[in-house]
């Protein structure tokens, strides 16, 4: 099984940070796709309150397959931050987790008051393609998850 998960609103101060979104996809091995769109409707904290959408089961798996494997390629070769969890170094306030059977690949921003300036900076062409992906993810999501979820 693989997974890509996208948050938006990860980096937190003197208070933690509230995601305004997540997407999940999931692949399984016998080529099923299952994406979740869970966006912020009010609130904060643990107190926020999400919609949650998912996708049917007739979505293109040819598209969602495509392009969650170019996703998982860019990444091999995007740095991460350094310190884990030091900074935002893609300055999104996004967080992008790549788990597959051969690779893993996460980045943490800062998620309180000491935030420690990473020894590792992206390239502008590093950042770009970074942005590109969360740009598809979200774009993939609000295509395929329509349906409300019983969650």
């Amino acid at each position: 099984m693989s997974r890509i998960t996208l948050t938006e609103g990860v980096v937190g101060g003197f208070v933690a940070p509230t995601p305004r979104r997540l997407v999940i996809i999931d692949l399984d091995e016998s080529g099923g796709v299952q994406i979740q769109h869970h966006i912020k409707t009010g609130g904060s904290g643990p107190n926020a309150e999400y919609k949650v959408l998912q996708s049917p089961p007739e979505i293109s798996v040819l598209e969602v397959t495509s392009l969650t494997n170019s996703i998982v390629q860019n990444f091999r070769a995007l740095p991460r931050e350094e310190p884990v969890g030091g900074e935002d170094i893609y300055h999104l306030d996004t967080q992008i987790a790549i788990e597959t059977p051969d690779f893993s690949w996460c980045n943490v921003a800062n998620q309180g008051c000491n935030i420690v300036p990473s020894s590792v900076k992206p390239t502008d062409s590093q950042k770009q393609q970074f942005k590109a992906a969360a740009a598809s993810l979200i774009s993939l999501a609000e295509k395929y998850a329509t349906v409300t979820a019983d969650i």
